[in-house]
């Protein structure tokens, strides 16, 4: 807008721009993606199937952060919590520093800038045979421009080898119906028929 003073036959001039985005168009995102350190982010994504754990061995776990939005974030702050089983992810940190930020902590002040990401590291303590490990990342960022507040989650799982009481023999499902007892029974049985099949055989050859 421009106008010209009457008096002094000035012309002032002035702008105020407003923006707006769609959903899922222009505007502020951030995602968070959460995967085993040891494996890379491909092998390492278990946010479906569970990660096959060692007994009492510690697992570090990463985290990768990226502005897929359009617009520069600020106040960027990451978290982990466990949702279901045992033990939690420790000791999270990320590096700012390539970004211009700190080394470590979980905060950020930015600014985050479109498509750049960063790193975070956990541990998770070593879990007992037989149990399981479910928790959740997450991220959020606020649009400098815009002032909307953006989040993302990603969820890892994890289970030791030989959860659910496994014995490494082929599942034939009568163990779950008859228990161990029944189980050991049905196998004392197997056992006294074989034994009576090799006891005719002899019976047979002798007498033939």
């Amino acid at each position: 807008m421009t106008a010209i003073g009457a008096g002094t036959r000035i012309q002032v001039a002035a702008k105020d721009p407003w923006k707006a985005w769609t959903p899922g168009g222009r505007g502020p995102a951030i995602d968070i993606e959460k995967w085993s350190t040891d494996k890379g982010p491909r092998a390492g994504d278990h946010d479906g199937s569970p990660a096959h754990l060692e007994p009492s061995k510690d697992q570090s776990i990463s985290f990768t952060i990226t502005n897929t939005g359009a617009e520069t974030l600020r106040h960027v702050v990451v978290r982990d919590r466990t949702i279901a089983g045992v033990g939690r992810v420790r000791n999270v940190t990320c590096d700012f520093s390539p970004l211009g930020g700190p080394d470590h902590g979980t905060t950020w002040a930015g600014p985050f800038e479109p498509g750049e990401h960063f790193q975070c590291v956990g541990v998770l303590n070593g879990l007992l045979p037989g149990q399981h490990h479910t928790d959740v990342a997450s991220v959020t960022g606020i649009g400098i421009e815009t002032g909307i507040t953006v989040r993302d989650r990603d969820r890892w799982l994890g289970v030791t080898t030989g959860a659910g009481g496994s014995t490494g023999l082929p599942d034939t499902g009568i163990g779950a119906r008859v228990g161990p007892v029944g189980l050991l029974g049905l196998l004392s049985l197997a056992g006294g028929v074989i034994l009576l099949r090799r006891q005719r055989r002899a019976d047979e050859a002798t007498s033939g």
